[in-house]
């Protein structure tokens, strides 16, 4: 009976760890990166090709075959960088320095052009080393950009690229075997809980590192469009799905080319040598093959490139000058979303020659989200991921969207509080919170010195309960200390709007009456104040009290821990009963009982 106690004390203190995100037994390898390069003297001196290799990856051998390809053309910098399965390194401070290694060799020679290639995930970090070398992005140590260089890349090659980042949270990639896919995963999940490989896992769909790269890049590209871009992907790549690899935003260059490597995978797009396995066409070897298509990428004037495009032309919707996020919550398929939309659409129609353009809507959803899975931070911080990726294509489908706008409900407001704290390339404009499970004392005035929001409007309920007693909890100085990051200012309102000498365009409408979904009652509100006829919303009614509701805020504020801990203990009695009463198979018993009380959760 004391090993089962022992046994339940340790689980509910890894569990309490677990669902604040704090749980790091040991942290892995240190931050330290160290970049260098190789120069290697080609036949040609007026182009420098830069080689960026990619996740654990030798790059003398990696680039063993590619390398002497390059030669008769120009002079090739090999790049090196600490990429394996434990690096911790900043991929941020890698393309930095990166481009710094590339500004002092390009110093030294009277090259005329610069052509970046990068493989798998080298393509993002070489992406982000142009955006260096050409201002696009702000150093986060504010240091000077690299002008010099970045001014003279006329190409990028990206190979096999994950241009979108890799994602094996939906279903496995088509081409992917079982074996790497469990590699994946496993490696994923023992990564997050160890706080080792942090620089793969910053390459996943949606990551910071991703996110703020594909914003800034679309940006960039809405400027200039003098670069050529092209990708190459093997038609049986194992890692990375045509879907995934087609970057959106290199495709809205307008130099953008796509071309298919048939019989090859994801490491053997790098094999060029003429004894590679495999005839191909005319008796050449598969390795002549992708050498012939890698130097049409490297190389050839790009109307000759662009006669082997195979990717279709991305039309970007010009015309849409409005985008309104729609984002719903927990134990909730946002079935109410098509009303509102449809409100939305009105009022714009409504405001008739008084703006251009088309409206839409972007009711996007995650599906079902259970109260379980949402007190597990690393839960909620995939799906912070998912919106970034859903925000960014929707920014790269309408180009010309002058005013990003946006709803959330429950769940939705920490995403995109999350998002805006995490990415600072995230914008938007104006922003209504409603049953929100963000902290009372989220950091606004970081926000809006960044230039990330125009205006807030919180709606505060006097008797959202699911507010009130569970995200509450979190907000206790006890608890604070493990920085988990959800709390109640569905409840009790942001604190920002107390201090009235406050500057800040955030602003609490206390008290609407109604439990967690009371905003469906002032969905009239909402959209005025997201779509306001004269450019002004309409002023609203004074605060209203809380009324009978101040014993639910007193009980909030000292006793939520009570129902935690209630529940806690309920759960906790029935599997000691269980485990107790059971003479024999005692512990198959306490599992069956642990894995029913998982599904509850997640799906309470």
């Amino acid at each position: 009976m004391s090993l089962v106690i022992i046994l339940i004390g340790i689980f509910v203190g890894l569990l309490i760890l677990a669902v604040t995100g704090a749980f790091r037994p040991w942290r892995g390898c240190p931050k330290e990166v160290k970049v260098s390069s190789t120069l290697i003297v080609g036949e040609a001196h007026e182009t420098l090709f830069v080689l960026v290799h990619g996740f654990k990856s030798d790059p003398e051998k990696i680039w063993s075959s590619v390398s002497p390809s390059l030669r008769p053309f120009g002079d090739v910098l090999r790049i090196s960088y600490p990429g394996g399965a434990l690096s911790n390194a900043d991929p941020e401070i890698i393309a930095r320095k990166i481009s710094s290694q590339i500004q002092s060799e390009f110093a030294k020679g009277a090259y005329r052009r610069v052509t970046l290639i990068g493989h798998s995930m080298g393509a993002l970090i070489a992406r982000k080393a142009f955006l260096y070398g050409v201002s696009g992005t702000s150093d986060p140590n504010g240091e000077p950009p690299f002008d010099s260089w970045g001014a003279k890349v006329g190409r990028i090659v990206l190979l096999a690229g994950t241009n979108r980042g890799w994602d094996i949270s939906g279903q496995k990639p088509s081409d992917m075997g079982w074996d790497t896919f469990i590699y994946y995963w496993a490696g994923t999940w023992i990564g997050r809980m160890t706080g080792t490989g942090e620089l793969i896992l910053s390459m996943e769909t949606g990551a910071p590192f991703v996110a703020d790269l594909r914003l800034e890049w679309l940006r960039w590209f809405r400027r200039s469009r003098d670069v050529e871009v092209v990708q190459l992907l093997g038609d049986i790549d194992d890692v990375v799905s045509d879907e995934d690899n087609k970057d959106l935003q290199a495709a809205g260059s307008g130099k953008f080319a796509w071309l298919k490597v048939r019989g090859t995978g994801h490491v053997d797009i790098l094999d060029m040598k003429d004894e590679s396995t495999g005839i191909w066409a005319d008796g050449k070897s598969i390795g002549d093959y992708r050498r012939t298509k890698f130097l049409l990428a490297v190389n050839a004037p790009f109307t000759k490139v662009m006669e082997e495009n195979e990717e279709q032309p991305f039309q970007p919707d010009t015309e849409v000058t409005h985008v309104v996020f729609v984002l719903h919550g927990i134990r909730d398929l946002g079935r109410w979303s098509a009303e509102f939309e449809r409100m939305l659409l009105a009022r714009f129609r409504e405001r008739g020659d008084s703006v251009d353009g088309k409206l839409v809507v972007a009711s996007i959803r995650y599906g079902y989200f259970g109260m379980g899975p949402f007190l597990l931070r690393p839960d909620r911080q995939k799906h912070v991921r998912w919106f970034m990726d859903k925000y960014t294509e929707t920014l790269a489908r309408y180009p010309k969207a002058r005013e990003i706008d946006f709803f959330g409900h429950s769940n939705g407001t920490y995403l995109l509080a999350s998002a805006l704290e995490r990415y600072p390339s995230m914008k938007v404009d104006r922003v209504v919170f409603a049953g929100s499970v963000v902290p009372k004392a989220y950091n606004w005035s970081t926000i809006v010195s960044r230039g990330q929001v125009q205006a807030v409007r919180n709606y505060v309920a006097s008797d959202d309960s699911v507010v009130a007693l569970f995200p509450r909890l979190f907000e206790y100085p006890i608890l604070r200390v493990f920085g988990n990051d959800i709390g109640s200012a569905g409840f009790n309102g942001f604190s920002a709007c107390d201090d009235q000498s406050s500057a800040l365009p955030v602003q609490n409408v206390e008290f609407i009456t109604g439990g967690h979904s009371a905003f469906r009652r002032w969905v009239s509100s909402i959209v005025d104040f997201l779509l306001p006829l004269e450019g002004k919303p309409e002023p609203l009614d004074p605060p209203q009290s809380r009324g009978k509701w101040v014993v639910l805020k007193a009980f909030s504020d000292y006793g939520a821990w009570t129902v935690w801990l209630g529940l806690a203990s309920l759960v906790l009695w029935v599997g000691a009963r269980l485990a107790t009463s059971a003479d024999r198979l005692a512990w198959p018993v306490v599992l069956a009982y642990g894995a029913l009380v998982s599904l509850l959760l997640a799906w309470a």
